[in-house]
């Protein structure tokens, strides 16, 4: 549901160098990407009413009572689809975008969806940013008891991304969660 704190400047960073025109937000959660987006992007160059952003920013979630909850995220995105992204990735209108962004996401899906989905998500960007928690400590892990899409699905290697494409950039949190851009 929220960000791990310390890969936030990194990920903003790298927003900035891209100044992306579109992008999508996997697992909305709170919408801490969202904001940084925002900021990032028209809040930086003067565009301070909602009528006059120039960025377009939407994104899933698949547990719909935090869209419902944390009512801010509709004023910052442009559209929050409910749903499952591996099965939102799959429809044929699923557009393209500047940056995809993933964070926290991919160790809450089986390993095999998970690596369908790391391998069709160049064909709907130019920019993915990933963060993921790595190592087996991981593995079955929970972080609220009411919400089961939060469950670890899968845990990860470092080793595992190098595989995908060239990494732009890369940082790793106290040892605990990786961040990683890809470039296409």
């Amino acid at each position: 549901m929220t960000s791990y704190p310390y890969n936030i400047s990194h990920k903003t960073v790298w927003v900035c160098r891209m100044q992306p025109k579109t992008v999508y937000d996997i697992g909305v959660g709170f919408g801490s990407f969202g904001s940084f987006v925002r900021e990032a992007t028209d809040l930086n160059r003067g565009l301070w009413h909602r009528d006059d952003w120039e960025v377009w920013l939407e994104g899933c979630e698949i547990y719909e009572p935090y869209v419902e909850e944390f009512k801010h995220q509709n004023y910052l995105y442009n559209n929050i689809e409910v749903g499952d992204i591996y099965d939102i990735i799959q429809d044929p209108d699923f557009g393209q975008y500047d940056l995809i962004h993933a964070g926290d996401v991919i160790e809450h899906l089986p390993k095999d969806k998970a690596l369908f989905f790391l391998n069709e998500i160049p064909k709907h960007c130019k920019n993915f940013i990933l963060s993921i928690p790595i190592g087996k400590e991981w593995a079955n892990y929970k972080v609220d008891l009411t919400n089961p899409a939060e469950d670890h699905l899968s845990y990860w290697t470092p080793e595992e991304f190098t595989g995908f494409y060239k990494i732009t950039g890369t940082v790793a949190s106290l040892g605990q969660v990786n961040t990683y851009w890809w470039r296409y």
